[in-house]
């Protein structure tokens, strides 16, 4: 299986045709793409944000990405899709199949006869409940798909998704995933005034929300299972009934055979 996490990574090159690369690359002129655009990626001398100072706690997740297909599919160049596996494609936090229309219509656009599956549960405020109660209900569909694909899947996870896929993964040794693709997903944990977090906690910032996350009631929440506050470590290995134990953190025997994963 090959396993990309927030990397420029080969599953769908055929989605981005040279008009649409064009399209892409001249988004922004204050921003200089990488030469030749058919690369896989800048060096870091050549990066635009190099030296950027970020505001304290941001991590936002561009809004064009998920507006538009066309920066989500060039994160994805490079990537052949080998005779036609389907492609599943799991949602993030407040999302659902709708937000992947377009992606879908891509997919079949330049590469017809491709499965294309977006899982349909857990969409909009449903994608509040527990991540464990969630990563079952997305196995399940998971293993429908996947028991009809003989030859193996590629799995596009975005966001929140993303962690659900992984854990999702280390739960079945013999997945038949052939790549996984983890985008703008939270895999070390969430910390930051984002604009998802307002949404959830509109009353609190960062630095007070372990005190909603870190107990029984706020581990119900699927954002608090991966709330990782670098402030209060010990509170957080110690209440986390999610990342602590996907991370490896704390020993459980939920995910067993998920070394050879």
């Amino acid at each position: 299986m090959v396993l990309l996490l927030l990397q420029p990574h080969p599953l769908l090159s055929l989605l981005l045709a040279p008009k649409l690369r064009e399209a892409v690359f001249s988004l922004s002129s204050s921003q200089r793409p990488c030469s030749p655009p058919s690369s896989m990626g800048c060096s870091s001398s050549s990066s635009p944000d190099r030296g950027r100072q970020w505001p304290e706690g941001e991590m936002k997740t561009p809004q064009m990405i998920r507006d538009s297909p066309v920066p989500l599919l060039l994160l994805l160049t490079g990537v052949c899709i080998n005779g036609y596996k389907p492609v599943i494609i799991v949602h993030g936090l407040f999302d659902g199949p709708k937000e992947f229309k377009t992606m879908f219509r891509y997919i079949n656009k330049v590469h017809p006869g491709t499965e294309v599956k977006v899982i349909d549960l857990y969409d909009n405020l449903s994608s509040l409940k527990p991540m464990w109660g969630q990563v079952q209900g997305f196995r399940k569909a998971f293993d429908d798909i996947v028991q009809k694909a003989p030859d193996g899947v590629h799995l596009l996870c975005f966001s929140q998704g993303g962690l659900i896929c992984r854990a999702l993964l280390s739960m079945a040794p013999d997945h038949k995933v052939h790549t996984f693709i983890s985008l703008s997903s939270p895999q070390a944990g969430q910390y930051g005034n984002t604009e998802y977090l307002k949404r959830v906690f509109p009353e609190f910032v960062k630095k007070t929300v372990f005190r909603i996350c870190y107990n029984r009631v706020g581990q119900k929440v699927s954002i608090c299972d991966y709330w990782n506050d670098p402030h209060h470590r010990s509170r957080y290995l110690q209440s986390n009934s999610f990342l602590a134990l996907l991370n490896g953190d704390r020993p459980h025997g939920k995910m067993k055979g998920s070394e050879m994963n």
